[in-house]
This record gives structure tokens, sequence and C-alpha cells, in this order.
């Protein structure tokens, strides 16, 4: 999805921009109740065990811990390169927004030009003819 956003960020599309951002953040609203579940799990294994990490856990009483361990590792490496993705996101998004800015402001300098050159007659103009 983040790759998605990028590309959607260049072609400026953002519709479809926009329409990727609710999904991630509705998948991300999903993942913070796994983490919010898995944290609750591990601090009650904590309390019954005393213990204050997880390379404190018997292999022997819990065999998927090497498995478990590999996939934490796993899932902070892919959530560290989506950090660095979202970062790059966030620039081109800022600078997409500071390149309209200053579109913005050149089209209000030439609108206030415009109506210092063209100004608008309203009602009736009187001439006086004498000297």
């Amino acid at each position: 999805m983040t790759k998605d956003q990028k590309e959607e960020i260049e072609r400026e599309n953002m519709e479809n921009l926009n329409r990727i951002m609710d999904e991630k953040d509705s998948l991300m609203k999903k993942i913070d109740e796994l983490d919010l579940s898995f944290i609750t799990i591990f601090s009650q294994i904590k309390k019954e065990h005393s213990i204050e990490g997880i390379d404190e856990l018997s292999l022997e009483e819990y065999p998927n811990l090497t498995k478990l361990k590999e996939v934490v590792k796993e899932v902070s490496s892919t959530l560290m390169t989506i950090s660095l993705m979202d970062d790059k996101n966030t620039g081109a998004m800022k600078e997409r927004l500071e390149q309209t800015k200053i579109e913005l402001r050149k089209l209000k300098e030439g609108k206030k030009a415009y109506k210092g050159y063209n100004p608008s007659m309203n009602g009736s103009m009187l001439i006086d003819e004498k000297k």
C-alpha cells in the first residue's frame, strides 16, 4: 500500500491516494488490535514466570519461541522499511503542497494585475464635454 501511495503521489491522483490511505488506516487499526492482544498475553506470561524479557523464557516450555522471535524480527524489519517509505511519501506530499501554494500565489498576483489593468465598469458613466 505504501508503494501504491508513492505511485499515486507521483501521478498526483488524490482520489486514489485517499482511497489507499483509508484502506491503510483500516489495516493499521487491525494491526494495533493484534498488537494489543499480543502485549496483553505476553505481559501475562511475564507476570506468571516473573521475567522481564522474552529471552528469559524456556524453549522447552515454549517450543515455538524460536519461530516467534524470527517472526517478530521480520515484522520489525518490515515496519522499519515501511516507515522509511512513509517518510519519503510525506516529504513528496509536502513538496507537492508547497508547489501548489506557489502556484496559487502566482494565480492571485495575476488576478490582481488583471483587475488593475482591466477595471470593471459598473453603472453609468458621464463624460463632461465642456471645457
